[in-house]
């Protein structure tokens, strides 16, 4: 689920970085864009009826961040100048998330069951 999370935000992460394509982001900037899209999608969650979790709100900023990495390096390979740096860039990130995605199926999920205390 995780996962699916993830990769649900990547094309977002791309929308965001080809309007922003003139003058981009600081990367703090996009952590706080992708960040706030999903806390609020999160938020609105509870008043459906579902459960808000905060690994859905780390997923989907992660997403979000590597959708916009990876749009800047294909970007960049279009560049002759900067063709080597934006390859090293789209490579180095598809595989820091494959390698999370992997190392995350193998680490158990905590929950915990709050039952109400009766009087």
């Amino acid at each position: 689920m995780v996962a699916l999370n993830c990769l649900l935000f990547v094309p977002y992460g791309f929308l965001v970085f080809i309007l922003s394509r003139k003058s981009p982001f600081s990367f703090a900037k996009i952590v706080l864009i992708g960040f706030s899209t999903s806390l609020f999608i999160e938020v609105f969650q509870a008043f459906t009826g579902r459960l808000p979790e905060i690994d859905d709100i780390i997923a989907n900023t992660t997403g979000f961040v590597v959708g916009y990495v990876v749009a800047n390096g294909m970007y960049q390979v279009k560049d002759i100048k900067m063709r080597k740096q934006g390859i090293i860039k789209v490579i180095c990130t598809l595989g820091l998330l494959l390698i999370s995605l992997f190392c995350i199926s193998f680490l158990p999920v905590l929950r915990v069951n709050v039952t109400p205390h009766r009087l």
